[in-house]
């Protein structure tokens, strides 16, 4: 008797494609949100970025992420959504939750709140699982920073909720919490203040430099809170520091309030105890990207100028070479790294002032950004991206373009920047020369990028740009 295998084949076929299918991902995080709110699932978001050489859209297998046994608790438990770093929600995510390290994942609830969040570039298989039910447990016990944020917003938080909200928030990575500081340190005594442990959280919080919970700490207990910069390592002491003055000077920008801003710059010199080069520095790159901050063009470029001239182009190759590898082989300047990133930073923006092309795969706020070359590079793409036509502006820019450029001639971003500065200044065959330049160092970035440089090629040869 023949054997028909044809039912069972076609039930094997039917398991195998429907298993195919993997992860379901909603088209949008509005329509995973939606979803959310009716089936009361959290959400999961993939935030990713495109391997050199793929399409943008191309999101590639992660690493054991397409296991069965993954695909179906994400499936059950989670609306899913997936994105590339570079796209418009993608870039707003990265802003909005601090993410540095891709892919990255996510875990919100139905408001859009963060439940929990990780970043790695291959997890074991179990990890998934486990990174999952974490945001599970804080979604299921309801304390959620959804949770904490209608409380606070009612006006019926209590001393120790604030503090627990605050800690969940830097637990995220959500360093800006200078306004609950404020709120916190409302809900306690003074006696509160001769506590070590209280006095350190209020400044792990980055209160605003001389706002109310800031002279609440120096001058109710100026003993106590001086044993904070004895005491704690340096690590601590800068994210201390930087905390203060991005929060300081974000809110500066964000009101126009230049006497903030000169707070925030004498708190960046502080920082630098005795070494007051670096005081002064600090100081004015504070200032220079409160004025970038507010688009105030003259203000900036003036102190710009300064600051790229008599701290970047005096450096010699070999001396920028040392301090790039003391930076990246030295322990304490970790804190310094990120203190100067901190400085950096303008709000509202997903890049550092350093630039780097897309392709290049340097997460602003690393290390890496932090060399001669970079800062010399960004500096002048400044002054090109903010619309400069005055020629002597864009001379200097293009002084410094050119010495990134010797210190580091592999970069194809450096090329591109010097191409768009000749091309301003009406040097219409050596910004074509340049751009080929970098088009030829970019063969192993994305296609991406590269189609980006071809594209801007193509502008500089029709007198379109």
């Amino acid at each position: 008797m023949k054997k028909s295998f044809g039912p069972l084949i076609l039930l094997l076929l039917s398991i195998a494609c429907s298993y195919g299918q993997g992860i379901k991902y909603e088209k949008t995080l509005d329509d995973a949100l939606a979803l959310s709110a009716k089936n009361n699932k959290p959400v999961f978001v993939l935030v990713t970025m495109p391997r050199p050489g793929t399409q943008a859209g191309d999101i590639s297998s992660i690493n054991g992420f397409d296991a069965k046994d993954i695909v179906d608790f994400y499936n059950k438990k989670f609306n899913c959504y997936k994105v590339l770093r570079e796209d418009v929600d993608g870039a707003k995510l990265v802003k909005d939750f601090h993410l540095t390290v891709f892919p990255s994942y996510l875990f919100l609830d139905a408001k859009g709140q963060i439940l929990y969040k990780v970043g790695a570039n291959a997890l074991l298989a179990r990890n998934y699982i486990d990174v999952a039910n974490r945001a599970l447990t804080t979604a299921s016990s309801g304390k959620t920073l959804s949770y904490y944020e209608e409380l606070d917003k009612g006006g019926s938080i209590t001393a120790d909720e604030l503090k627990d909200y605050i800690t969940m928030r830097e637990d995220l990575d959500m360093y800006d919490n200078a306004k609950l500081a404020d709120e916190y340190v409302n809900l306690l005594t003074v006696k509160a203040f001769d506590d070590y442990n209280t006095v350190l959280f209020i400044y792990k919080a980055g209160p605003y430099a001389f706002g109310k919970a800031y002279n609440l700490l120096v001058f109710t207990n100026k003993k106590m809170s001086d044993s904070v910069f004895k005491r704690e390592p340096a690590t601590v002491r800068g994210d201390i520091y930087s905390r203060i003055i991005l929060n300081t000077r974000n809110e500066a920008i964000k009101t126009k309030n230049p006497t903030m801003a000169s707070y925030a710059a004498q708190m960046a010199s502080t920082s630098w105890g005795k070494n007051y080069r670096e005081a002064a520095k600090g100081s004015l790159l504070n200032m220079m990207v409160y004025y970038k901050g507010i688009n105030d063009t003259l203000r900036y470029f003036q102190q710009a100028s300064t600051y790229y001239d008599n701290y970047f182009m005096n450096i010699s190759a070999d001396s920028a070479k040392k301090m790039q590898q003391k930076i990246l082989e030295d322990s304490f300047n970790k804190s310094t790294a990120k203190f100067d990133e901190v400085m950096e930073h303008t709000p509202g923006s997903t890049t550092n002032v350093t630039r780097t092309l897309v392709g290049v795969h340097v997460t602003p706020g690393t290390q890496e950004n932090l060399d001669v070359a970079n800062k010399l590079n960004g500096g002048a793409y400044d002054f090109y991206t903010l619309g400069t036509h005055n020629p002597a502006l864009l001379v200097k820019a293009l002084l410094w373009c050119r010495r990134a450029i010797e210190l580091q001639s592999n970069n194809p971003s450096y090329y591109d920047t010097m191409a768009h500065i000749m091309y301003r200044l009406n040097f219409y065959e050596e910004a074509v020369l340049n751009q080929n330049k970098a088009i030829e160092l970019a063969a192993n970035e994305s296609k991406t990028e590269q189609e980006h440089l071809k594209d801007e090629l193509a502008k500089m040869r029709a007198r379109k740009l």
